[in-house]
């Protein structure tokens, strides 16, 4: 191996260190946020679902459980309630949206057309 440059394979392994680091963060740091504050990104959750449920005309109240997915892909269930008192799970798991995570609706369990 030739060395590169006056200071030798220091800055190339500092840049490749750097690299790492900066994916292990994307992948890491929102799990490591949600489980610090589960509290706010339950209530994060569960407004987020019935704000998505009032898209396609749904009046529901939710409930999702503190134990929330930290793994982008992983599902979890929330109680839900309809504007007629008729309970039902939705299926939600956590997204990557804009750098940032999302929930998305799997199944909207009353409200899902393929049933």
């Amino acid at each position: 191996l030739a060395k590169v440059g006056p200071l030798g394979f220091a800055p190339v392994l500092v840049w490749a260190a750097l690299a790492i680091l900066q994916v292990g963060s994307v992948l890491v740091v929102p799990g490591l946020i949600i489980s610090a504050l589960p509290n706010v990104f339950t209530m994060q959750a569960e407004q987020s679902i019935a704000s998505d449920a009032s898209i396609i005309g749904a009046d529901i109240s939710v409930n999702c459980s503190k134990n929330l997915p930290v793994i982008i892909g992983q599902e979890f269930t929330c109680a839900a309630t309809s504007s007629r008192n008729d309970p039902f799970n939705i299926t939600v798991s956590l997204q990557r949206t804009n750098g940032w995570i999302d929930w998305h609706v799997d199944d909207w369990g009353i409200y899902t057309l393929s049933r």
